[in-house]
């Protein structure tokens, strides 16, 4: 990067000029989001294949928590949800860092 700044000289340019560099140079902040206001959106948001999408919705299941609050054998009882939408869904949620939710054991849980 390259910054060329024009000054009279005077003191009070180079202070701006200066202040004008720190901040562009600073580290931009980075938002982390709490796992709490991600389960408040809607399952939209995660960016889904248009087909898990609509098996999703057409179950009732409209917000990451209710997501969260289903079981893999859960989604396998949806009809036409296969093995293909549950990798989706799960790779969806633990790139947020979240989850399903546990079963009592099983296979398909």
């Amino acid at each position: 990067m390259r910054i060329v700044i024009e000054t009279t000289g005077e003191l009070a340019d180079l202070a701006r000029a200066r202040n004008a560099i720190d901040a562009m140079l600073a580290p931009r902040a980075v938002r982390v989001e709490s796992p709490e206001s991600i389960k408040a959106r809607g399952v939209s948001t995660l960016a889904l294949s248009p087909r898990t999408f609509n098996l999703l919705a057409q179950s009732e299941v409209l917000s990451v928590a209710d997501l969260c609050r289903r079981t893999r054998a859960d989604l396998l009882r949806i009809p036409n949800f296969g093995r293909g939408a549950l990798n989706e869904v799960t790779a969806a949620l633990a790139a947020r860092g979240l989850c399903l939710a546990s079963g009592t054991g099983g296979r398909d849980e």
